[in-house]
């Protein structure tokens, strides 16, 4: 074998031809190129691509050769799918290999077993996304050999994406780093994806493989349920694969809890479970489920704003100034009817004697109340005539007492004068003419 290597390499000297030479004729000198447009992309890419749009404006690049220099991507908005055919692009004399320029939001999808060398900074770098419209600039890679660490900034990402049945898998330093069978935004550690200069010099190949399902993973989405769990009956889900895939058999299903009632208040007459019996009370309701509509046999609740009927009593009760019917239920101050006293004539309740003040009172002429009560006066003692030893009529009255006092105003007392002293006056005159006729 190394004769044969001496051999080839003795007839490229003998034409002219060195191992450098044939390296710099395989690959395409590009530079650091910058594409704004389209248009600036299909021209810059002509001698080494395959070019197109689609009617969703998406861009298709395919690599038709190897390329030595940086492509800077700097198309507002773009979707870019990029195929590298088992290319190479050579990004050792710049700073990568491929570049999603800043505040741009691409995203760009790496396909094709492609090789990225690093530059001096990355392998594959995608800048930070735009600031003007949140849009992040990601860079999908589906298969790829990243000889250098990839690179991010701000809110970029890098993400690796496995196609339909497949799953990707990953290998740094020719061990395995993780597998992706369902797509993951945080694939690379945060170490690989920051650090440069020697440190970054490790090589990350991105493949996909067959993938086998597995139906054991219970996650609860809709395109998994086969049927929605009630308040009394538990949801039934598929399994589903890993990936996200679903064979969506009966034999491979698991069950939720059933939901319960979700119990509310809700004040309809069909769900009344008593009326208020008096004043002092309130309707209660029995709760209702939000869901089912199903009400509650256990759980209810007062309705504050009802209450029953005021129970009065037949009889009245007063106050010092009114009469009213009050309310019975224990509790209830409630009072109806109430009206202002109407005052009674005095109302003899003992009467007065000589020795004895007489008792009387005034009362309300619709319910009794005593309204006020007050005193009679004493009554003055009677004057009464006497005859005396000597024929003389003469008016007997009875000794009062040092403190007494004859109270003035009253008729009776003088009448009674009057009448003695005619009656005296009398008297007299008839002695006086019978002691003449005996002369």
């Amino acid at each position: 074998m190394k004769k044969v290597l001496s051999i080839l390499v003795v007839l490229m000297m003998l034409i002219g031809v060195t191992p450098t030479k044939i390296y710099a004729e395989d690959f395409e000198q590009m530079g650091n190129k910058a594409m704004n447009s389209y248009d600036k992309v299909e021209s810059t890419l002509a001698n080494v691509a395959e070019v197109s749009q689609d009617a969703q404006n998406h861009i298709n690049i395919k690599l038709t050769k190897n390329i030595k220099g940086r492509l800077n991507f700097k198309i507002k908005g773009a979707y870019i799918v990029f195929d590298a055919n088992g290319k190479t692009i050579d990004g050792s004399n710049c700073l990568e290999a491929i570049c999603l320029e800043h505040n741009m939001g691409i995203t760009l999808i790496l396909k094709g077993n492609g090789t990225y060398i690093r530059g001096s900074n990355y392998s594959v770098f995608a800048g930070s996304g735009s600031q003007e419209n949140n849009n992040e600039n990601v860079i999908y890679i589906q298969s790829a050999t990243l000889k250098g660490n990839p690179g991010v900034n701000g809110n970029g990402k890098i993400i690796v994406q496995p196609t339909d049945g497949n799953e990707c898998m990953v290998t740094k330093d020719g061990e395995n780093y993780f597998s992706q069978s369902i797509w993951s935004e945080e694939p690379f550690k945060n170490e690989d994806l920051h650090h440069t200069g020697t440190a970054a010099d490790h090589v990350f190949v991105i493949k996909q493989v067959k993938h086998t399902h597995v139906m054991d993973q219970e996650v609860e989405k809709s395109e998994y349920l086969k049927q929605m769990a009630t308040c009394v009956t538990p949801g039934i889900y598929y399994k589903s694969c890993v990936c996200g895939y679903s064979t969506k058999s009966d034999a491979a299903v698991f069950y939720t809890n059933a939901l319960g009632h979700g119990y509310t208040k809700k004040i309809y007459s069909a769900f009344l479970r008593s009326k208020a019996s008096n004043c002092q009370e309130h309707d209660t309701y029995w709760y209702v489920c939000t869901r089912c509509g199903k009400t509650s046999t256990v759980d209810f609740f007062e309705d504050t704003q009802s209450s029953g009927s005021h129970q009065y009593a037949s009889e009245l009760k007063a106050s010092p100034t009114h009469h009213y019917y009050a309310c019975t239920v224990e509790g209830c101050a409630s009072v109806n009817n109430m009206e202002k006293h109407t005052a009674s004539k005095w109302i003899i309740d003992e009467e007065a004697t000589t020795s004895k003040e007489g008792l009387k009172h005034q009362e309300c002429t619709v319910c009794h109340y005593v309204m006020q009560t007050s005193t009679i006066a004493k009554l003055n003692p009677e004057v009464k005539p006497t005859m005396t030893t000597e024929n003389k009529t003469e008016t007997k009255k009875q000794e009062t007492k040092d403190n007494q006092t004859v109270k003035t105003g009253d008729p009776t007392n003088i009448l009674e004068a009057m009448v003695l002293l005619v009656c005296s006056v009398i008297a007299i005159v008839i002695i006086k003419k019978r002691s003449e006729r005996k002369e």
